[in-house]
């Protein structure tokens, strides 16, 4: 029984650790992309904003992170999924997005 506890802890610990690795990744692209389109300010605040909404991103660069997430995560992104599309309306969503 507690070999079965015990490796079910470690799955889900190894799991959380892909996950933790996967968002650090994924915030490191966004950042990048971001600072590099609007500069460093633009990530004051930036978890209160709606990305889409207040201009941050167009279709264009949502479709050049999900590329970036992509080819860096080796993860499909599928935006013509609406749950997945509405992700890129919040940074912190979009962080997660891999979730």
């Amino acid at each position: 029984m507690n070999t079965i506890l015990c490796s079910t802890f470690e799955q889900k610990n190894s799991y959380m650790k892909k996950k933790l690795l996967n968002n650090t990744l994924v915030k490191g692209i966004v950042d990048n992309f971001l600072v590099k389109k609007e500069g460093k300010s633009i990530l004051k605040n930036i978890d209160k904003r709606n990305l889409v909404k207040d201009g941050i991103i167009d279709s264009l660069d949502l479709l050049t992170l999900a590329s970036i997430i992509e080819k860096k995560t080796g993860k499909k992104i599928l935006i013509s999924n609406p749950k997945i599309y509405n992700k890129f309306n919040n940074y912190n969503k979009l962080i997660n997005i891999l979730s």
